[in-house]
């Protein structure tokens, strides 16, 4: 009766093991066969750049001066800006770029803190024949980048224009970098399944649903980008160097005194915590205050992606900011 009992046993774990082999294998040629058709399917909108030997997608449109350059937030890339490009592509030269890892540019070892995206924000621009002055635009992690790559080339920018901006002084409030054993083995675990198409299924109208205002032509190749395993790693390296990125923030010049310097904020509507987001209101404020050109706009009916929810607010912001530097 035991032997008989064990043997059965042995028989449905055999039956689980196999099960779970195949489902592994079936999952890696799903994540790798979607990866292979959109790569085929979706092709670069910009030019691939090599820069420090690492090619990089630049997208540029319009002619004009100055040029306007924009960068996504944390997990985000230049399609991200497509409503916002299309319409100042009007009035100026306007670049939306893919920091390594994400969209069509690919990876780079070592850490990806808020300089190296910085320092090579600027061989990109100078490689693919970008000349300045540039209006930076960058939004919540972009905007720390944008302020950083304002701090090493102030004689190249000519103004800043900032969506809910990440800032240094929000330290205490962000979500800590992960750091911890536990916290590295999940992450990792995560990673994991994401290159066994978990991800990609899990995810599959993450645009759709939350950026319904982008058209399909972009919805799909950029729900491509959002699907990928690199997309989730790349996001991953970039949040556990944050609070690297936010010291060398603090170590700058401030830099911004003189500086046409626009900070937008969302509502506060979605925060459970309300006491957090007048902390974060309030560094906003005083961010734009640093500057004597400086101006704070509180976007009462927007979430977090400005550019999305209030996107002709953001239009007319850097439009202006043009305007001015052009009568100057």
């Amino acid at each position: 009766m035991f032997a008989a009992s064990r043997k059965f046993f042995f028989q449905i774990l055999r039956v689980i093991v196999v099960f779970c082999f195949v489902a592994l294998v079936l999952g890696w040629i799903y994540e790798r066969t979607q990866a292979s058709l959109d790569k085929s399917r979706y092709q670069p909108r910009g030019r691939i750049v090599k820069v420090l030997g690492t090619p990089i997608h630049i997208n540029c449109s319009g002619v004009g001066t100055p040029t306007v350059v924009m960068d996504a937030a944390l997990g985000f890339h230049s399609l991200d800006w497509h409503l916002i490009q299309e319409q100042v592509a009007q009035t100026t030269r306007v670049c939306a770029f893919d920091r390594p890892g994400y969209g069509w540019s690919q990876s780079v070892a070592g850490s990806r803190t808020s300089f190296n995206v910085a320092y090579e924000l600027h061989e990109l621009l100078k490689a693919a024949g970008e000349k300045p002055p540039y209006i930076l635009v960058g939004h919540s992690f972009g905007a720390l980048n944008m302020r950083y790559f304002a701090s090493l080339y102030p004689d190249e920018v000519v103004g800043l224009v900032l969506l809910d901006p990440i800032h240094e002084d929000m330290e205490k409030y962000l979500p800590k970098s992960r750091t911890t054993v536990i916290e590295r083995f999940w992450d990792q675990v995560s990673l994991f399944f994401s290159k066994l198409g978990i991800h990609r299924f899990v995810s599959r109208n993450f645009i759709s649903e939350n950026f319904p205002d982008l058209p399909t032509s972009i919805q799909q190749p950029y729900q491509s980008h959002h699907s990928r395993p690199q997309t989730l790693e790349t996001a991953y390296r970039e949040n556990l160097a944050l609070s690297e990125s936010l010291q060398l923030m603090r170590e700058q010049e401030n830099g911004l005194e003189m500086i046409p310097l626009v900070v937008i904020t969302s509502s506060g509507k979605k925060f459970e915590n309300q006491t957090m987001y007048q902390d974060f209101l309030q560094i906003h404020q005083n961010l734009a205050s640093d500057s004597s050109l400086g101006k704070h706009l509180l976007q009462e009916n927007s979430g977090h992606f400005i550019h999305h929810d209030e996107s002709q607010t953001v239009i007319d912001e850097i439009t202006v900011m043009i305007q001015d530097i052009r009568q100057k």
